[in-house]
């Protein structure tokens, strides 16, 4: 049982030391939408701004997606319920993203 949970701090320590951003920049270009019409979507550098930010480096997280900061709002008011009209609030993100990817390919 001692054998198992060290296996798991060291699994998890091997984890925590890796670098998602460089192993994030080996990887192709996923975006369909990129791909086939070269303009940035609103998701375009969502991955790379979250792993940023759960590093705490908020500069390049907004460099990435300056999105993602109203969509972690948004989300954490719809998870938390403080609008008190939650289909107002689903169609405010969606409309905020439709909004942001015509603006971020201006």
């Amino acid at each position: 049982m001692l054998f198992n949970k060290m296996r798991l701090i060291k699994f998890v320590e091997n984890l925590a030391s890796l670098d998602f951003l460089e192993l994030l920049d080996r990887l192709p270009d996923l975006c369909l939408f990129h791909r086939i019409t070269g303009l940035r979507c609103p998701g375009c550098g969502m991955t790379h701004a979250l792993v940023s930010l759960s590093r705490g480096d908020f500069q390049s997280a907004f460099y990435f997606n300056p999105f993602c900061y109203l969509l972690l709002l948004m989300l954490l008011c719809y998870l938390l319920k403080i609008g008190r009209k939650p289909k107002l609030l689903k169609l405010s993100i969606l409309g905020a993203l439709v909004i942001y990817g015509f603006s971020r390919n201006l």
